[in-house]
């Protein structure tokens, strides 16, 4: 028995959540107001999907995770294997909510501990030093795939716009942290130009660096080649990497390599690679047609590469489960559903 099998209690009667050292019901997941990750953005995130119910590319997460951790100098109350063990318990008790085929989208969050100036015991309330320690806090939720459902079949659109990414002198490219008002800021630009399109953001020396939510990758099919962002212009995408042995498999070179803006008006193809959705077409960028306008043939053999892998079909499951209703998509009876 792991030590997240001896704190967890079997009957909770609702989805739950990890928070610290122990399981609680979804809806008491919770931080308090000088927690450093609300109170500054002092924390450590991952997001992870479920395939066919088991977490997907977890050992990658974690990789990406220990090492932000020890960038921003946070130190984990347990180990990344007992951490694998809380993730695992996490999808596996809320699975079970769930329709068979359905997948969960898990969040992982480490934040620095308490704000030692604003929290209680500025006043001498509460014990000194509590809570100090970092925080952990993992929650799980159905992959909200309608957000995807248009992009399945038409595309993505990707607007440019005016925020730009952080210079590595600012935030190391290795690091996922919760502070994203860069993101929020770029995301209402986006939305503001066209309501359906993601964010494409510049890093500082104009070059195309990455979307609020994923990474991107230019196609030359006469060449052969999946030409992704150069590490230190955008986050490494743990699903991008993931990806390269089917990119490769189907027959491309992965090259990384500057990428210009005035590139992808003349690009095969543009890609996309985020965790929940896993990889999307992109079919246009600002007012400009990628291709055809449509998914195109690289996309689809990609695609038909990745099902092999997966061992299911992903973009069928975004169909099947963007059209559900959620009372369909979790057939168990919720208390207060």
């Amino acid at each position: 028995m792991t030590e997240s099998d001896r704190l967890v209690p079997q009957n909770l009667p609702r989805p739950v959540a990890w928070m610290d050292d122990r399981m609680v019901p979804l809806e008491q997941l919770s931080v308090p107001a000088w927690d450093l990750g609300f109170a500054q953005g002092v924390s450590v995130c991952e997001n992870l999907r479920t395939v066919g119910g088991r977490v997907w590319k977890l050992e990658q997460h974690q990789q990406r995770l220990e090492l932000g951790l020890r960038i921003a100098g946070i130190r984990l109350p347990f180990s990344m294997e007992q951490l694998a063990d809380c993730i695992g318990e996490v999808a596996r008790e809320n699975r079970r909510w769930l329709h068979p085929d359905d997948d969960l989208s898990i969040h992982v969050s480490v934040t620095g501990g308490d704000h030692r100036v604003a929290a209680p015991q500025a006043w001498g309330l509460g014990k000194s030093g509590k809570n100090q320690q970092p925080r952990v806090l993992i929650h799980a939720v159905p992959i909200p795939f309608a957000r995807w459902r248009s992009a399945a079949d038409d595309g993505l659109r990707l607007q440019p716009v005016p925020t730009m990414e952080y210079p590595d002198t600012v935030m190391p490219r290795e690091l996922k942290s919760r502070s994203r008002m860069h993101y929020w800021l770029a995301t209402r630009q986006a939305e503001s130009a066209h309501a359906k399109s993601l964010p494409l953001l510049a890093g500082h020396d104009g070059a195309v660096a990455d979307t609020a939510t994923g990474s991107i990758a230019v196609v030359d099919a006469k060449q052969k080649t999946v030409r992704l962002v150069r590490p230190d212009q955008a986050l490494g995408g743990t699903t991008l990497m993931a990806l390269q042995p089917v990119i490769e498999a189907a027959g491309f070179r992965v090259l990384r390599d500057k990428i210009e803006f005035r590139e992808l008006e003349s690009a095969d193809e543009v890609l996309w690679f985020s965790t929940p959705p896993i990889l999307l077409p992109v079919t246009g960028v600002g007012e400009v047609r990628i291709g055809t306008g449509r998914p195109g043939p690289v996309f689809e053999r990609l695609a038909q590469q990745l099902i092999r892998s997966l061992g299911m079909d992903w973009m069928a499951q975004i169909r099947k489960f963007s059209a559900l209703p959620l009372a369909d998509r979790v057939p168990g009876t919720i208390p207060n559903r």
